[in-house]
C-alpha cells in the first residue's frame, strides 16, 4: 500500500458523520484556482461570508449545488493497493461523483474540493462525501472578497493575531476529519494567480507556518500535499517554491496534455511522459507524487486521440513500477465556459469516444 496513506490509516480512516469546528503544465500556467462550495453551510466562515471565484474553477452547469434531495452516494469500493482514483467536479458536488460513478461503473476515492479562506466547511456537498466515505483533498486559496492575504502576514501570525485564529481554524477543521484525508494550501504558487500573495520566499515560510500549526493542533495524519504545475518540474522553478521535506508528505503535481487547446502549437503529450520530471523529484526527496489534476485535450483532427490517451494512462497508472510511487490520480472533469482558455475541453465525456474510455480508465484503477 502506498507510503503515506498506509501510514496514516494504521488507526482506520476516519470518516465523521459532522464536522464541527473543534475551536469555536508542460510548461504551462493555469490561471485559476479553486471551485465554489455551495450548500448549506454547518460552520462559522472566516472573514464573512462565501466568495465566489472567478475563474475556470467557477462553472455554472444548471444543476443544483446541493445534493440533499438526490439519491445519495455509494459507499466506495474497497481500496486496492495501487493508485487512488480521484477526481475533481464542479463546486465539488456530491451529486455529480454520484453521476459519474453511475456512468463509469467505478468508484472515485479522492474527491478534490477548492476552497477559499472564507468558505464555510463542511457544506452540504462535502458533508455528502464524507458521510459516503470520501477522501477529501481540500485545497485552500488565501484569499477573502476577492483579496489575497499576503502569505508574509500569514507566516508572521502571532497567538493572538486575527490570522494566526484562522490559520487555527483551518488546521483544526482538518485534524476533525481524522486520518487518511488530504490538506493543501495555496495549489500552483507559481502562477499568475498568486502572484499578488507574495514571493516564492513568502510562500515557504507560509506553508511552513501553517503545517506547524496543524501539527500542534493534533494533524499529523493529516496528508500535505504541496502542489504545483507540472511545468515547474521541468525548468526547476519547483525547487525554489519547495518548503521542504520535514513539511511536504505528498509532492502533487497538476499535469495536462494540453496539445493546441491554448492557442499554441505544442505536441501531444502522453501521460507517462507528463510525469517523467515529476516523478523525478519527488524521487530525489523521497515523496509520493499525487495528481491532484490531471486531465487530456481533445485532438479535433481525431476523435478518437483523446480516447487513445486515456488507455494508455490507464495502462500507465496500473504498472507496478509507477503505481508503488503515486498516491493518487484526480482526473479534472471540469470545463469552463467563458474560463480562462474555453477552448480546453476537460471533461471526460467531451465525446462519445473519449466517455467510453474513461469508465475503462476508471474501472482499471478500482476493480
Amino acid at each position: 500500500m502506498r507510503r503515506v496513506v498506509a501510514a496514516a490509516l494504521a488507526g482506520g480512516l476516519v470518516m465523521s458523520a459532522c464536522v464541527a469546528d473543534p475551536t469555536d503544465d508542460a510548461g504551462s500556467v493555469i490561471d485559476e484556482t479553486g471551485t465554489t462550495l455551495a450548500g448549506d453551510a454547518v460552520d462559522d466562515t472566516i472573514g464573512g461570508t462565501d466568495t465566489e471565484p472567478d475563474d475556470a474553477r467557477d462553472v455554472d452547469d444548471g444543476m443544483e449545488a446541493d445534493a440533499s434531495d438526490d439519491e445519495p452516494l455509494q459507499l466506495p469500493f474497497p481500496e486496492r493497493d495501487g493508485v487512488l482514483l480521484g477526481v475533481a467536479v464542479p463546486e465539488g458536488r456530491a451529486a455529480l461523483v454520484r453521476d459519474l460513478e453511475v456512468e463509469t461503473g467505478a468508484s472515485f476515492t479522492v474527491i478534490r474540493v477548492f476552497s477559499r479562506w472564507d468558505s464555510t466547511f463542511p457544506d452540504a456537498n462535502q458533508q455528502a462525501l464524507l458521510d459516503a466515505g470520501r477522501r477529501l483533498h481540500m485545497s485552500v486559496r488565501p484569499s477573502v472578497g476577492g483579496q489575497p492575504i499576503l502569505w508574509r502576514d500569514l507566516a508572521e501570525a502571532q497567538p493572538g493575531d486575527p490570522l494566526y485564529d484562522e490559520l487555527v481554524v483551518w488546521a483544526d477543521r482538518m485534524v476533525a476529519l481524522g486520518p487518511g484525508h488530504y490538506v493543501t494550501i495555496n495549489h500552483e504558487p507559481e502562477t499568475n494567480e498568486s502572484a499578488d500573495n507574495g514571493s516564492a520566499e513568502d510562500f515557504v515560510a507560509m506553508w511552513r507556518r501553517f503545517v506547524e500549526v496543524l501539527r500542534d493542533r493534533g494533524g499529523e495524519e493529516t496528508v500535505v500535499v504541496w502542489t504545483m504545475t507540472s511545468g515547474s518540474f521541468s525548468d526547476g522553478e519547483a525547487d525554489e517554491w519547495y518548503p521542504g521535506d520535514d513539511v511536504v508528505d505528498v509532492v502533487g503535481a497538476d499535469v495536462y496534455n494540453w496539445y493546441t487547446c491554448q492557442g499554441s502549437d505544442r505536441p501531444w503529450v502522453d501521460l507517462e511522459t507528463l510525469l517523467v520530471d515529476p516523478l523525478a523529484f519527488a524521487d530525489a526527496h523521497d515523496k509520493p507524487l499525487a495528481l491532484p489534476e490531471f486531465g487530456s485535450s481533445e485532438d479535433r483532427n481525431d476523435p478518437d486521440r483523446k480516447a487513445a490517451w486515456l488507455r494508455d494512462a490507464a495502462a500507465t497508472l496500473d504498472r507496478e513500477d509507477i503505481a508503488e510511487k503515486v498516491e493518487f490520480a484526480a482526473w479534472f472533469n471540469v470545463t469552463a465556459p467563458g474560463g480562462t482558455w474555453p477552448e480546453c475541453v476537460w471533461s471526460h465525456d467531451s465525446n462519445a469516444s473519449s466517455a467510453a474510455a474513461f469508465g475503462e480508465f476508471a474501472r482499471t484503477l478500482t476493480e
